[in-house]
């Protein structure tokens, strides 16, 4: 083969032998070939590192900072920290705001669980003064009670006592009748 160069009249030839032409290409080749995977490795391992940093870091904190609140004593207060804006953050915030509510809620049930409580305690309290009343009524009806007994004995007695009264002033008034029948007939 040549190249011819017009302009300067020039002509160059170039002469390779068949296997020295495959051996540059073959060798291209193996350039190629290598440089190529050196390249995927090194873009993985930068990928790595990236996906590592951005994503795999991140989602280890939300995991540690989430077991360590559902594992401990159940601090409501803590909070995940929001570095980014993305996703990841996005659920730190979401959770946040889930502790927050649920924090609500049981400050919420902490304060009806003491006015509960101390309901509870007043409806002891008045249930106890009840029962002292109702045992207070209880007693003034057995002792009024008692006395409506003696009082039912003592009618019983007036009544026999009356009843003898009566008999003895009908046989006086018997007696007052006769005598003045007696100082009539005389």
């Amino acid at each position: 083969k040549y190249i011819t160069f017009d302009q300067w009249e020039w002509l160059i030839i170039i002469s390779l032998e068949q296997g020295e032409m495959f051996e540059i290409r073959n060798r291209f080749l193996t350039i190629v070939t290598i440089s190529s995977i050196l390249v995927i490795i090194i873009s993985l391992l930068i990928n790595s590192l990236f996906t590592s940093r951005i994503i795999i870091n991140p989602l280890k904190n939300l995991t540690l900072k989430i077991k360590d609140i559902s594992e401990g004593e159940g601090d409501l207060t803590a909070k995940l920290n929001i570095n980014s804006s993305d996703e990841i953050g996005e659920f730190a915030g979401y959770f946040n705001d889930f502790i927050d509510k649920l924090n609500g809620i049981i400050v919420e049930i902490k304060n009806t669980t003491f006015s509960s409580k101390d309901l509870s305690l007043r409806l002891g309290d008045t249930v106890t003064k009840n029962l002292s009343s109702i045992n207070n009524i209880t007693s003034v009806m057995d002792d009024t009670l008692e006395q409506i007994r003696f009082l039912n004995i003592e009618m019983q007695k007036s009544e026999v006592s009356v009843n003898e009264i009566n008999n003895f002033i009908n046989n006086v008034v018997s007696l007052i009748e006769e005598q003045s029948a007696s100082v009539n007939q005389s």
